[in-house]
């Protein structure tokens, strides 16, 4: 198909007269919806979609509610109009969740987009987005108008609590934790009771999701309460078995309980006192405390090495084991496929805040001596001893230009970093999960987009940047978004026919994956082919590489992830130093170094340079 050289305009219309919008009935009452319709150069026709938006799952999480689980949401009189996206949940300010404007406590809504076709019940995808915990939303940011119109799967995506509105533990059975997780079991409930309503099967529902919404998908296939409430899993940038996932230390947790009571003036002693008191604090003076970096939490413990402090906790309801025992020991999984997969640079986005007045097109550099400073601190879980760092720099370092007067160590870092943090994990998470005989298939993204999430561009694949392709807008050059009624915001997408046409292809292997288990196959009936992507097995070791040549490739990262796992264990355990995280999970000065201020704010909530945010 070849490029126009007229600019490729893509329109979504929103038909606002009442009598011609959609209606549906759930369990809770009648729904009006909106009409929106999508065409584009690279695709045929015009595709149209319905769209039930600000959709209550559950009841507003404020009072008494207010880190207890989910309530389900009760019936109203009368119809609800789901023309508008509702509130982001209470976060930390960024740029395009503004406090002011589209947050708020009661955010426990969901988005519905149903398209519009003959092809019978359709299969279902639920997307949890990202952020850290933290940050993100399920309104504006993931708008699926495109990955449904085009590829015939009904998209809902959430909203789910943050931060300490989501992850606050006290450390015992006053409050467990992991109610942002609870949230998200409400909406797979609220999916099966009434998907059918819309033409969905319920017995086809596949969740998806990106860093810590691709964590969060993880962390479902272990999970007893999530057990048959969905059927496939994709995993994109995140694992349940990332470093630093989980808080195994209840003492702390009451601790940090404790420090938050400090800051808004709930100096109780007991659980009960201390959570009913901070229950009647308002949002916005708890809506920092979340934040790392601004240090509040961390001077109210004393405590600097303190930065996530909200994390995943084993409560004994969402979570019932230690995670590791469960995916590595007992291999004690739901019964559902998988895919997962990375992109080649995930570590890139903890260097940018190393180039403050970098130009957005670079080139980036990091010299010897800088690298040779900070490389130490960037093992997050241990404490690195000599054998360790010079065996790091031995398997990262481009030995054979390290006699250049301007060598650049900035790919020897990124490489570690993507290795430590992300890649290795996840390798292990998928052979955790073959082994115990789930159906799998592993992908790694290496194309550079033209339009990428980050502020620098630099020449690689960064974590995130596939999102454009799995929701379409690599197929734009401008996308009209609809915020709030009529008010419309038009936001410039800088696109090549390369990437749309790699994004067509992302989305088709992502919803054949929702509707068959097989990224090859639309239907069950379909005839694979010799260049099918073929499911990993052990051995074999087989992962799709997503660009333009979409080739298939073998033993992703194996050298280095043997290295991780295996031999630095060995190597700290010779020399008679370890760090066991479930003893101490802040358990080395490296993560204080290595999550800068700059650092976490780019992890959380790093926004498109179009402001439209494609959070972590």
């Amino acid at each position: 198909m070849e490029l126009k050289s007229c600019l490729l305009i893509a329109s979504l219309f929103v038909l606002a007269a009442t009598a011609d919008r959609p209606r549906v009935d759930v369990s809770t009452g009648t729904l009006i919806g909106t009409v929106t319709e999508f065409s584009n150069e690279y695709v045929d026709g015009t595709h149209t979609v319905h769209v039930y938006r600000g959709v209550p799952y559950a009841e507003p999480p404020v009072g008494e509610l207010r880190f207890a689980p989910p309530k389900p949401k009760t019936p109203w009189e009368g119809e609800y109009d789901a023309k508008d996206f509702i509130a982001a949940c209470i976060q930390p300010w960024t740029p395009t969740v503004p406090i002011d404007k589209i947050q708020d406590e009661d955010c426990l809504h969901l988005n519905v987009f149903v398209p519009k076709t003959q092809s019978g019940i359709k299969s279902v995808m639920m997307w949890i987005h990202g952020g850290g915990l933290m940050s993100g939303s399920g309104t504006e940011m993931y708008d699926a108008t495109i990955l449904s119109a085009l590829n015939d799967v009904i998209v809902v995506t959430i909203n789910y609590r943050l931060g300490l509105f989501g992850l606050l533990s006290t450390g015992d059975e006053e409050v467990p934790g992991n109610v942002g997780f609870l949230d998200q079991v409400e909406a797979l409930r609220w999916i099966q009771q009434n998907i059918a309503a819309f033409g969905g099967d319920s017995s086809r529902v596949t969740i998806f999701g990106q860093s810590a919404g691709g964590g969060s998908a993880h962390i479902h296939t272990i999970s007893p309460l999530s057990k048959g409430l969905f059927k496939r899993a994709i995993i994109q940038s995140g694992s349940a078995s990332l470093p630093g996932m989980w808080q195994y230390n209840t003492t702390l947790s009451n601790l940090i309980a404790h420090g938050v009571g400090k800051i808004v003036g709930c100096d109780e002693n007991t659980s009960k006192d201390l959570v009913d008191c901070i229950r009647n604090v308002p949002a916005d003076q708890l809506r920092n405390i979340s934040d790392p970096s601004n240090g509040l939490l961390a001077n109210a413990l004393g405590m600097p090495g303190v930065q996530f402090a909200f994390l995943p906790t084993i409560d004994g309801y969402f979570i019932t084991e230690d995670p590791m025992d469960t995916i590595f020991k007992k291999k004690a999984f739901n019964d559902v496929d998988l895919m997962i997969g990375t992109v080649s640079n995930e570590g890139m986005m903890y260097l940018f805040s190393l180039f403050p007045d970098a130009e957005s097109e670079g080139p980036l550099t990091l010299n010897k001596t800088t690298y040779e400073a900070m490389y130490p601190h960037f093992f997050f879980t241990i404490q690195p001893n000599e054998a360790v760092l010079d065996m790091t720099k031995l398997l990262y370092v481009d030995w054979a230009h390290v006699d250049e007067e301007n060598a650049n160590y900035l790919d020897a870092l990124s490489q570690m970093t993507s290795d430590v943090f992300f890649i290795c994990p996840i390798n292990r998470a998928v052979r955790a999960g073959v082994e115990a005989g789930l159906n799998t298939y592993v992908y790694q993204m290496t194309h550079v987009p033209a339009m990428t999430i980050w502020p620098l561009k630099t020449g690689t694949a960064v974590h995130g940047d596939e999102l454009g392709f799995v929701f379409g807008y690599n197929m734009l050059s401008e996308k009209q978004m609809v915020l709030g009624g009529d008010n419309t915001t038009m936001f410039k997408w800088t696109t090549s026919e390369v990437d749309a046409e790699l994004s067509l292809q992302i989305m088709t292997y992502w919803t054949n994956f929702a509707k068959t288990g097989n990224p090859n196959l639309s239907s069950l009936s379909d005839e694979s082919n010799d260049d099918d992507w073929p499911m990993f097995t052990i051995p074999g070791l087989a992962y799709r590489e997503l660009s333009p040549s979409m080739v298939n490739r073998y033993a992703l990262k194996a050298r280095q992830c043997v290295f991780w796992d295996e031999f630095v264990p060995k190597l700290l355990q010779y020399s008679g130093e370890s760090c066991d995280q479930k003893e101490n999970s802040i358990c080395t000065s490296a993560a204080a170094l290595v999550i800068s201020s700059a650092a976490v704010h780019l992890f959380c909530c790093t926004a498109v340079a179009l402001k439209v945010i494609l959070p972590l």
